[in-house]
């Protein structure tokens, strides 16, 4: 979850491209997967009783 006023006329799409262009190295290496919300300060004003969830890891592998 991101709440940034820098978000602001940006499209949820232009959002998300400017968090992965910033995890570029992350996502490449280290990083599997990444659920995004990415919200302005209003409109996360406006979602403070909402509960957010995440899709469960579908991943192939285990922690060992």
């Amino acid at each position: 979850m991101l709440v940034s006023d820098r978000f602001t006329g940006e499209r949820f799409l232009n959002r998300h491209r400017m968090i992965y262009s910033t995890l570029a190295e992350e996502l490449s290496t280290t990083v599997h997967a990444l659920a995004l919300h990415t919200y302005t300060i209003k409109e996360w004003e406006g979602l403070q009783d909402t509960v957010f969830a995440s899709p469960p890891c579908r991943g192939a592998g285990s922690i060992a």
